[in-house]
């Protein structure tokens, strides 16, 4: 492609990602917590809080739509459905993951069914794996896919079809559930409304979320090939301002490489009065140093709001974001206990693999406590600083029944 049709495409992408991220990162979840909050007040007022109050709202949030991400779940369900009726898959898919990406392709070439189940799990891939980008440009490849299908083709077929209708509720059914849950607890009308708004805002977020990473995912595409075409590292390429991308390809204007490593090693972006600013180096240093109070990390208990109840010790895998996503849940162990800062349906295999979470952000509304809930593991959210005060390997307790997580 020309390089000014490349920088268009380009320029107009990142506006509208940068138009995007105020709304989703900042807007939003301001408003989420807001009516949340509410929510939670008008309850207790009505002597409904706990475990009650999470179940009552659990069933009430549920909304009709479908989002992408859920699409993504169903397709992986009718992939787990195939392996089950399919005597050669079913015995591929008990070997280790990396037998089963070696034999798959070689299987493929003299199997019609399995080359056919390949198919379509390479079209489902290249389909949704960008949901693997948010921060860090990632992709989710094959490995990722057959470890989440071996954790879903155990389950009977009535159960596999069980989970298919839930991600895609009848609106009628789901509006008749909801009326009778405000029937029987006596939900006043006001609190119905406000129940309503959170549930639509919830699922607008989701909506929105998958939208957010795909432009991502695109951009990424395009930091790859500006680092080609300028002969530098990915990387490097990321931490580019898009006038520099400019620049460099209108004007000759060459790239500062050592402003570039500076920016790699500690950068910060700054808006005041609708002005932007980006400090590197030694400058981020020093603004860091007055404007960021620094945190009281050196703690071994940390508090927050009780999403799921239980009691779990086991070992931290704290994910970070930044780096590869999909690595990072490879590495995990099951009986882990999940950190983060918060969790989204593309880390749902990391979830599955945790014996508990803990969040730095959400609440009883979040991601994180309704897979907790499904999942039956304890949860706790909005300690704000877990996954700084917590590192990979740390032995700790999570007492939800308290709120409490401790370093052993």
């Amino acid at each position: 492609m020309e390089i000014r049709e490349l920088l268009r495409l380009f320029n107009l992408l990142f506006s509208k990602i940068r138009e995007m991220y105020g709304y989703f990162n900042v807007s939003q979840p301001g408003i989420s917590f807001a009516l949340e909050k509410e929510i939670a007040k008008e309850l207790e007022k009505m002597g409904i809080s706990g475990l009650k109050q999470h179940e009552i709202l659990e069933k009430l949030l549920i909304q009709e739509g479908a989002t992408l991400v859920e699409e993504e779940e169903s397709g992986l369900l009718d992939l787990a459905m195939i392996i089950r009726k399919n005597n050669a898959l079913k015995q591929l898919f008990e070997n280790e993951d990396e037998h089963i990406l070696k034999e798959l392709p070689r299987m493929s070439r003299t199997i019609g069914s399995v080359r056919s189940f390949n198919d379509k799990l390479d079209l489902h891939i290249l389909r949704y794996s960008y949901l693997a980008s948010y921060e860090d440009f990632d992709l989710f490849y094959k490995k990722y896919y057959i470890n989440r299908i071996k954790h879903i083709i155990d389950f009977e077929d009535h159960i596999l079809d069980k989970k298919k209708k839930a991600l895609f509720p009848v609106k009628k059914e789901v509006e008749e559930a909801r009326n009778k849950v405000y029937e029987e607890n006596k939900i006043p009308k006001h609190l119905r409304h406000l129940i309503n708004v959170a549930g639509y805002y919830s699922h607008q977020r989701m909506h929105i979320r998958t939208y957010f990473v795909k432009g991502v995912s695109v951009l990424g595409r395009f930091y790859d090939e500006f680092a080609h075409r300028m002969n530098i590292g990915p990387r490097e390429a990321r931490y580019l301002m898009n006038e520099e991308i400019n620049a460099f390809f209108l004007e000759n204007k060459p790239v500062d490489k050592q402003e570039v490593l500076k920016r790699m090693q500690l950068s910060i972006y700054r808006i005041k009065d609708d002005v932007p600013a980006l400090f590197a180096g030694k400058e981020a240093e020093e603004f860091e140093e007055k404007y960021l109070p620094k945190e009281d990390l050196d703690v071994t208990e940390l508090k927050g709001t009780i999403a799921n109840k239980g009691y779990k010790k086991g070992r931290v895998k704290v994910l970070e974001l930044g780096k590869n996503i999909a690595k990072q849940i490879d590495e995990m162990k099951r009986g882990d206990i999940l950190v983060a800062g918060n969790t989204r349906p593309e880390v749902i295999v990391a979830c599955q693999k945790a014996s508990a979470i803990v969040t730095d952000e959400g609440g009883i509304l979040s991601h994180a406590a309704l897979v907790s809930r499904e999942f039956g593991i304890p949860c706790i959210v909005s300690t704000y600083k877990a996954t700084r005060v917590f590192k990979t390997g740390d032995l700790v307790e999570v007492d939800a029944n308290n709120g409490v997580v401790r370093k052993l």
